[in-house]
């Protein structure tokens, strides 16, 4: 029975340290050397205009869908 225990033991700590490496490789793809949050933040920096331009049409057409599913009047 106790090397059953320590089977399970380590085969949860296999997997824990699996679900580590995952965590770490994902926050390393959003947040390394170029990750996606670089790249974004790096297109703000580079040209500010184009992103409030793309900031006000995603948000005009946000604004356009909600008036048309949201504020239908009852008949």
């Amino acid at each position: 029975m106790s090397d059953e225990i320590k089977e399970a033991g380590k085969e949860f700590g296999d997997k824990l340290n699996d679900f580590a490496d995952m965590a770490e490789d994902e926050f390393t793809k959003l947040y390394g050397e170029e990750g996606k949050m670089e790249c974004v933040v790096n297109f703000v920096r580079d040209r500010p205009l184009l992103s409030l331009g793309l900031a006000s049409f995603a948000g005009m057409i946000l604004a356009w869908m909600l008036k048309g599913c949201c504020c239908r009047k009852a008949k």
